[in-house]
């Protein structure tokens, strides 16, 4: 599991969405209790109760986080800051939704966990209805500095002085961009299926029938060396085959397996793309006497112009995998 840790930089997406992950230490109930609760979750972000719906009035306080004051740009944040949120899902321990202010309207945030083992995986998602460059990049400061801290809680570590971090991490932020708007572009293919979620699931981790729609001589001119996989979140994989005279490792680990329903897992080819900069997730739900599945595949905007390509590549294989089933 040594790579299996995303890593920390925030994706911003070209529609202003933004996207953090973290491995945290489990066991998934305490890091639920620092999310939806408000006396633990004022030690890395705000106070407020969010274990359950409705209305909620949230309070930042950021001085009382590591005890460094403001600075002139935030003077504003030098006391406590209070305003009221909707809180739209509660899924103990796994999903909270809520809603949050921005100057213009109204973004939703959406924290989701997942056990990995003795760990547990977060996944932040912030959707900015209205794209703003500048409030873009003061949420990717502040959102990796707050589950910075969040990880100092957990890990009883002192609490990394926030004003001071959130300044390096925003002036990382700004130099890895350049004048780019985002980092991190997604395609999205669905497909319709007559057969159950369960019998679609179960196909993406069955080496024979991953020999059948993702690698191998019956999918495209290739031989196919291994299949190897160990399908479960954290688990490793490695589909490898010779094509062309030169080998192709496909290579990754499962981040979510939550049969029948979702599936997600990096992406990478050994020695040229680094999975950590792709991630696939599928979600399965029925649909009539079958059931439907959306598959999206975030990369790095490095790898934009192949964009296209990729998305026809999952179109062709969900069609093989629709012709075995």
């Amino acid at each position: 599991m040594n790579n299996f840790a995303p890593r920390p930089e925030g994706k911003l997406f070209e529609n202003g969405t933004l996207v953090f992950e973290r491995l945290l230490p489990g066991p998934i109930e305490r890091v639920w209790r620092y999310v939806a609760e408000g006396d633990l979750r004022k030690k890395w972000i705000m106070a407020g109760d969010m274990t359950r719906t409705g209305t909620a009035t949230m309070t930042f306080d950021h001085t009382s986080l590591s005890g460094e004051v403001a600075p002139d740009r935030f003077a504003a944040m030098r006391q406590p800051v209070s305003f009221d949120v909707e809180v739209l899902e509660v899924d103990p321990p796994h999903r909270l939704t809520l809603t949050w202010p921005e100057e213009a309207s109204t973004g939703i945030v959406t924290i989701e966990l997942s056990a990995v083992g003795d760990k547990v995986l977060l996944r932040l998602t912030h959707h900015h209805p209205d794209f703003d460059r500048a409030a873009a990049f003061n949420h990717m400061g502040g959102w990796h500095t707050h589950l910075g801290l969040l990880e100092d809680a957990l890990t009883e570590t002192k609490p990394r002085p926030f004003w001071t971090y959130f300044a390096g991490v925003e002036t990382d932020y700004l130099k890895a961009f350049g004048d780019k708007d985002f980092n991190t572009v997604a395609v999205t293919v669905e497909k319709a299926f007559p057969v159950s979620a369960e019998k679609v699931f179960a196909a993406w981790l069955d080496p024979a029938l991953i020999a059948k729609f993702i690698v191998g001589p019956e999918v495209r001119d290739e031989r196919l060396i291994h299949i190897e996989s160990d399908p479960v979140a954290g688990g490793a994989f490695s589909f490898k085959v010779e094509r062309g005279g030169e080998v192709i490792d496909h290579i990754g680990h499962y981040y979510e397996v939550a049969a029948p329903s979702r599936l997600s897992f990096s992406w990478g080819i050994a020695g040229v793309s680094d999975p950590l900069e792709s991630r696939v997730s599928i979600d399965i739900i029925p649909e009539g006497d079958g059931c439907r599945l959306t598959l999206t595949h975030d990369m790095a905007a490095q790898w934009a112009d192949y964009a296209e390509r990729t998305q026809q590549g999952w179109t062709f294989m969900l069609g093989k995998l629709g012709e075995i089933l």
